[in-house]
C-alpha cells in the first residue's frame, strides 16, 4: 500500500461497521484513525444528538463537510463518517480521498446490530418501527454512497478480519 497519498474514507449506514472496521483496519496497515462523530463532538464540546436537536440536522451536515475538508488528502489516514455525511453538499469533496470504501449490510443486520448495542446508542432513533426509517434512509443515501465509492464492501455474516483482510486486497488491487 505504498503511495503517495493514501487516504481512506469509510461511508455506509448507521451500524454498517465503519468505527469498528475503521479502527481494525488502521491497526492491522497502521495508519491514523479518525471517527468523525467524536472529532465534531470534540471540536464543538457537544454531543452530535445535542447539536442535531439544538442547531438541526443541516448544521451537523456542515460540521461534517468541514471535517470532510480538514482531513482529504491526507497520507495514512482513515476517516470514518457519520452515515449521513455524504450527500449533495459533500460529495465533492469526499471523491478527492484515494480509497472510498462502501461498507454495505442488509437493513436486518443493521437492526440486530443496534439491539445488540442499544445502551450505546438510545438516541439513535425515536421510532417503533426502525426497519421504515433505516429503509427510508438507505433508499435516501444509497446513490450518494454509490456515486462516492470506489471499494464495496458487505460487513453481514464476515468477521472484523475477514472484512479488513478483502478491503487490504481491494485496496492493492486499486494501486
Amino acid at each position: 500500500m505504498e503511495n503517495s497519498r493514501s487516504d481512506i474514507l469509510l461511508i455506509g449506514m448507521p451500524m454498517s461497521g465503519k468505527s469498528t472496521i475503521g479502527k481494525a483496519l488502521s491497526e492491522k496497515i497502521k495508519y491514523t484513525f479518525n471517527d468523525m462523530d467524536n472529532i465534531i463532538e470534540d471540536k464543538y464540546k457537544r454531543t452530535a444528538s445535542n447539536i442535531f436537536e439544538t442547531l438541526g440536522e443541516e448544521q451537523y451536515r456542515l460540521y461534517e463537510r468541514e471535517c470532510l475538508e480538514d482531513f482529504s488528502g491526507r497520507d495514512k489516514l482513515i476517516l470514518s463518517t457519520g452515515g449521513g455525511a455524504i450527500n449533495d453538499k459533500s460529495i465533492e469533496i469526499s471523491l478527492s480521498f484515494k480509497y472510498r470504501i462502501w461498507l454495505q449490510a442488509s437493513i436486518e443486520e443493521l437492526i440486530k446490530r443496534y439491539v445488540d448495542d442499544e445502551k450505546e446508542r438510545p438516541l439513535l432513533y425515536n421510532t417503533n418501527n426502525m426497519e421504515v426509517v433505516l429503509t427510508d434512509l438507505y433508499r435516501t443515501r444509497e446513490t450518494f454512497y454509490m456515486n462516492c465509492s470506489n471499494i464495496v464492501m458487505n460487513t453481514s455474516s464476515k468477521t472484523i478480519n475477514q472484512i479488513t483482510d478483502e478491503l487490504i486486497t481491494k485496496i492493492d488491487e486499486l494501486n
